[in-house]
């Protein structure tokens, strides 16, 4: 029972993920409550900062303002909904707002006692208990355990519901407005996969490519648009000996705050590298073309923002050869890996079969009866991966 209780702590702590809270009425009571961090991905429950040691940033604020000509008398409810479901509904105590009076606290405040400040500036303290309370005890001790286990909140999604509650007319309820901002979504993002070019270099072979200006695609299993990516390129000098050596050198090509899972080597030192959302990511450094005959050396950061600051995922380190003769360039592995990403596990066994015959793309690429080059299929798969284009009909022949 008193782990249960501390995770009915914790959440009432979480007062501030709840979004905005105002008012129907905003000239009689404001109640607003603003997260910090609402696109965290992750959410580490050690950044609560339960213990009080002031070293974590606070992660969310509160403010309470009272427009009456008298004191009133309110209570805090809080309603917890995990993918769906209401686990616990909370009741704080009641407490008196008197006139012209304000509330500012923080996450870090919170659990020490909410400062109040009168019409004057006069400060005093308004201690927050719970209450009341209505605990699904088992769907609670499940999530504690999972928090227990990783120090995670689990991938799913939270709902906040916050009401303000008037004691002295009658227990009448001013509830949320803007419940867009209520909701966290948890991924938990583990992992980031390249796809090609090369190959890792926990393998033996060295994979040739064809062309000085390979596209290079990775797979993160994350919502697209919510990380960014840090990417790097190193060329392989003849005197070194392993990974260490190739990573000692500054790299030939590093970029910061990408959006998109995919890019082409630069043809140039000041490449476009807009992000979908407008902004543009950063390249460090001077960036060198790639050379006939030459090895080189690739890695990929994921960064996922957090409550308070962001954890970096490092993906493998893959590697590839230009080859010493550049020909034609195939593409079809890049393709392949495209139609697994559009078709989805629905389809998986009938383009399975299809390449166990011989399927191979080639050829000329077209849409709607018109050629595109593979730069426009990089783009068109970007939109559909980040939501703006759907797919309508699959038709296999």
């Amino acid at each position: 029972m008193k782990q249960l209780y501390s995770l009915l702590v914790i959440f009432c702590m979480l007062f501030g993920i709840s979004g905005s809270l105002r008012a129907q009425t905003p000239e009689e009571i404001r109640v607003d409550l603003e997260l910090f961090y609402g696109n965290a991905l992750v959410f580490p429950i050690g950044e609560l900062d339960l213990t009080n040691t002031g070293e974590i940033p606070p992660f969310f604020n509160l403010e309470v303002q009272s427009f009456l000509e008298n004191a009133v008398r309110i209570k805090l409810e809080l309603q917890v909904l995990v993918n769906g479901t209401q686990i616990i509904r909370s009741e704080s105590n009641a407490f008196e707002l008197p006139v012209n009076a304000f509330i500012v606290a923080n996450s870090q405040t919170l659990s020490m006692g909410i400062p109040l400040f009168d019409s004057q500036g006069n400060p005093q303290t308004v201690e927050l208990t719970i209450d009341d309370n209505d605990i699904d005890y088992d769907a609670v001790e499940n999530l504690e355990n999972a928090i227990l286990n990783t120090g995670f909140l689990p991938a799913g999604t939270y709902v906040f519901q916050m009401s303000a509650i008037l004691v002295d007319e009658g227990n009448r309820r001013i509830e949320d407005s803007d419940s867009d901002d209520n909701t966290l979504f948890i991924s938990n993002p583990t992992s980031i996969e390249q796809q090609f070019p090369g190959r890792s270099v926990s393998e033996n072979i060295i994979e040739e490519i064809n062309t000085i200006f390979p596209y290079f695609q990775w797979y993160a299993d994350a919502v697209p648009g919510s990380v960014t990516f840090n990417f790097y390129v190193y060329e392989k000098q003849p005197e070194d000996l392993n990974i260490q050596d190739v990573f000692s050198h500054q790299p030939i090509l590093h970029i910061q705050n990408y959006q998109n899972s995919f890019i082409q080597y630069p043809i140039d030192s000041n490449p476009d590298l807009t992000n979908p959302d407008g902004s543009v990511a950063e390249v460090v450094g001077p960036v060198r073309l790639l050379e006939n005959g030459k090895t080189y050396y690739w890695q990929v950061e994921s960064v996922i923002p957090t409550a308070t600051n962001n954890i970096v995922l490092q993906s493998d380190i893959f590697r590839f050869k230009v080859a010493d003769d550049v020909q034609g360039i195939n593409y079809s592995p890049q393709i392949v890996t495209f139609l697994r990403q559009i078709l989805g596990p629905d389809y998986e066994g009938a383009l399975q079969s299809l390449l166990e015959n011989g399927f191979e793309p080639n050829g000329t690429i077209t849409m709607d009866g018109s050629a595109v080059e593979i730069n426009q299929l990089l783009l068109l798969i970007s939109q559909f991966q980040s939501g703006k284009l759907k797919l309508k009909k699959v038709e296999v022949y």
